[in-house]
């Protein structure tokens, strides 16, 4: 008769057989094995067993436990069924006959996620799929204390327990235990990346993107909690694919710090958001914040991908590198209340804000910059190049504050390049900007619009913004190869011989107005056009007019000295001689009248000899 014969049983031996281990664990005090070799908690272990437990708390090896002591081990806890010495291991005493698991404190509560996947491998009977598994920290507190960081660790999670290979195992969406799986339950919108095991001050750079490439795959985002001030997030060269937030708890108390050269995120997709955050380097390595670039290809323009990006509350300081650079396609992104310090690389070729399109199949456009600070850039500030015959369109520049070429200890040397450069840009706004610039070179242009031949930059507006330079040579304005340009009014710091606005060859239908020039030195205008300029009412700070031009209604002044006549040359002369001149005395001159007028200018006559000035305008019909 088989042993596993089942009772009753007509077989003499079986029945013998089972009535002996009946009366084993009726009189045995410790656990029996029974006739199919599985060991039994005996009447005596049993009824001990509802004795109270003595709690001896962590397991420790060599002790004598007796029956009913508990005592835990990575956050689960044993009872005692028969007294026995501990060994070598809490492992080994777990798989002997002398203890068994109890139910994990609290809902399988555990204090870190080492303390989970050990008892699961231990007791998976304990733990049937589909059932929760939550933890209070990503690490357990020996762990912590290890790592000398705090316990709870702020990557505590909810899991449930489910098939092993579900999911690919990254330590955070799903974690492997055994023949199991812990599969993260994410009950929030924004993912914190402890809870993939990173740690604020170490490189956790592979942590991060795990939890990022999880927030791409369930449409989450990230949260970079606030952390001491003696330690930073770390880490480098993140790939961000949109839609997707990246947030912080502000740009003080979320701060980042590059691990490695490279980028800190790099984006590629629609709709990323990022905000409360300061990204904070020692410029001792080539690294960029943020890197926004496509692979073109005929099939899958960028066009159709890289477009609704939001900027918005961030800082950035001691980057040797953009604080954005942008390459490809960028449509319809806003920066805004975005400030940097110390940043940009002259030797590696990076502006504070970096954007270059580099093939025919793109185009930049609708891109807005508010409230955006770039104090001390080692480079250019902003810099839009258009490498090829694509023009960037819709570029908005407004409210921000330019500090450049600086002897600030964060940058090596004074830097003469422009705070603002664009190559290539049509319909171009740079309005109410306080632009300080500190440098002698003459080869600055603190504001540069330049096209070329066949690829002129249309639509440019300057107006309103607050220029200075401590030099008394260089170019505040420049404007090259650009067509429909309105230099509107605009303050500008004195500069002995240095030149105010310098329009250069190629600029058709351009137009300048009302300059307002601080302290003594006259506005300098440098105009080589060849095609149609027109300069109006351009004063000074003792709202003097200066000297007019051809295309709209010109102005000027002329001195007369014990004279009854004077001769006004124009700077540039009228292409007609049908336009209507005007000239009002400072002083009595009787009556006034305009003789000998021709393109190149006209005689002011008056009845009564004397000195002073006429103000003198022309108006065309």
């Amino acid at each position: 008769m088989a042993l596993n014969d089942a009772v009753p049983s007509s077989a003499t031996d079986v029945f013998k057989r089972n009535a002996a281990d009946a009366d084993k664990l009726l009189n045995a005090s410790g656990p029996v094995i029974n006739r199919l070799g599985t060991p039994l908690a005996s009447w005596e272990q049993i009824t001990q067993s509802h004795a109270a437990w003595n709690n001896r708390g962590a397991w420790t090896t060599t002790t004598a436990y007796a029956v009913n002591d508990i005592w835990e081990s990575a956050g689960v806890w044993y009872v005692v069924l028969s007294a026995y010495t501990s060994g070598a291991s809490a492992a080994t005493d777990i798989a002997g006959i002398n203890v068994i698991a109890l139910q994990s404190k609290t809902n399988n509560e555990f204090q870190g996620v080492s303390g989970a996947t050990t008892a699961i491998i231990a007791n998976p009977s304990l733990f049937p799929l589909n059932s929760a598994v939550s933890t209070s920290s990503y690490r357990t507190p020996a762990e912590c204390t290890t790592l000398g960081i705090t316990y709870p660790d702020g990557g505590g999670a909810d899991y449930v327990v489910v098939t092993g290979g579900t999911g690919t195992a990254d330590g955070g969406s799903f974690i492997n235990v055994g023949s199991l799986q812990l599969a993260l339950v994410q009950k929030e919108m924004l993912i914190d990346p402890r809870q993939f095991g990173a740690v604020v001050g170490t490189d956790s750079s592979s942590q991060v993107q795990a939890a990022a490439n999880f927030g791409a795959l369930t449409r989450r985002g990230l949260y970079f909690a606030a952390h001491p001030n003696s330690t930073n997030w770390l880490f480098s060269n993140i790939d961000i694919s949109g839609p997707m937030e990246i947030r912080g708890a502000g740009t003080n108390s979320s701060v980042i710090t590059p691990a490695s050269s490279g980028h800190v995120f790099r984006i590629r997709g629609r709709q990323v958001t990022a905000t409360q955050l300061g990204f904070l380097h020692d410029r001792s390595f080539a690294c960029d914040v943020f890197k926004i670039d496509h692979i073109l290809n005929d099939t899958n323009p960028p066009q159709a991908i890289s477009k609704w990006f939001n900027f918005d509350t961030l800082f950035a300081q001691g980057f040797k590198g953009s604080a954005v650079k942008a390459i490809n396609c960028v449509w319809e992104t806003q920066f805004r209340h975005f400030h940097t310090r110390a940043c940009g690389d002259v030797t590696g070729n990076s502006a504070v804000w970096d954007f270059t399109n580099p093939s025919s199949l793109d185009q930049t456009n609708n891109i807005e910059f508010f409230n955006c600070y770039t104090i001390f850039p080692n480079y250019y500030g902003y810099r839009f190049e258009a490498v090829t015959s694509k023009s960037f369109r819709k570029i908005k520049i407004y409210n921000g504050m330019m500090h450049g070429g600086t002897s600030d200890a964060d940058v090596a040397t004074v830097l003469p390049y422009p705070m603002i450069s664009m190559t290539r840009v049509d319909d171009l706004d740079i309005f109410n900007n306080n632009i300080t610039f500190a440098t002698d070179d003459p080869a600055v242009n603190v504001i540069e619009s330049t096209g070329e031949a066949g690829n002129l930059s249309l639509k440019i507006r300057i107006d309103g913004n607050q220029i200075e330079c401590s030099g008394n040579t260089g170019t505040l304005i420049s404007v090259d190869h650009t067509r429909d340009v309105h230099i509107a009014p605009n303050s500008l710091s004195e500069m002995a011989s240095g030149t105010h606005v310098d329009i250069t060859a190629n600029c058709l239908e351009s137009f300048i107005e009302e300059q307002l020039v601080t302290g003594s030195a006259d506005l300098n205008i440098s105009n080589s056009a060849s095609g149609k300029v027109g300069l109006t009412s351009i004063l000074n700070e003792y709202k003097q007019p200066y000297f007019l031009t051809n295309e709209f209604n010109a102005a000027g002044e002329q001195a007369i000295t014990a004279a009854t006549s004077v001769n006004v040359v124009f700077a540039i002369a009228e292409p007609l001689t049908t336009y209507s001149p005007l000239a009002i005395p400072n002083f009595n001159a009787g009556s006034v009248w305009i003789t000998n007028k021709t393109t190149a200018g006209f005689t002011i006559n008056c009845s009564i000899s004397g000195s002073g000035v006429f103000f003198w305008h022309v108006k065309r019909p």
